[in-house]
């Protein structure tokens, strides 16, 4: 409903050609459409599946570059273009970015990745978004196995943070 209205008064103001110049009014509506908001809203119209990962994975390597600035292209590269990819599509609370953070022996994990949430998978599927998109090991216990990966070092609520360190 909220979209409606937005979307109402987008309409009405490109109904005033005389008040305002048509380029102003079409970057107005092309700033609204890609908003994550709007995105967000839109994207709730279909079903997010396995396709979809994929998609955002193979998305991610054409797109991962230093986003970080340190000089390095690693896992928060490659986690941070695939939350942004993401972020274009789907709607942003279905991707949360999780730290793996291990430092007990000879297991240690210092790891930034991504859990998802699909309508086709039931609770959050964890994904290392450095996997190659066709390969059969894009999930976190397929791609390092245990006891490399652990589960219970998973830190959360950091997606925040970590996109405040995305300056690229």
């Amino acid at each position: 409903m909220k979209s409606l209205k937005k979307i109402t008064l987008l309409m009405t103001l490109a109904a005033l050609p005389a008040l305002f110049s048509g380029c102003l009014l079409l970057d107005m509506a092309a700033d609204f459409y890609f908003s994550s908001e709007y995105q967000s809203t839109a994207s709730t119209v279909s079903d997010v599946g396995y396709g979809d990962v994929r998609t955002i994975q193979k998305r991610t390597h054409e797109k991962v570059h230093d986003r970080d600035g340190d000089g390095k292209v690693n896992c928060v590269d490659y986690t941070l273009t695939f939350k942004k990819e993401w972020d274009k599509s789907f709607p942003a609370s279905r991707c949360e970015i999780v730290r793996n953070y291990n430092t007990s022996g000879r297991t240690e994990m210092n790891h930034l990745f991504v859990r998802v949430r699909l309508d086709t998978h039931d609770g959050w599927l964890y994904v290392e978004p450095q996997a190659r998109y066709d390969s059969s090991k894009y999930k976190m216990s397929d791609f390092w196995g245990r006891p490399k990966y652990g589960p219970k070092y998973n830190h959360y609520g950091e997606t925040d943070y970590w996109l405040g360190e995305c300056r690229r």
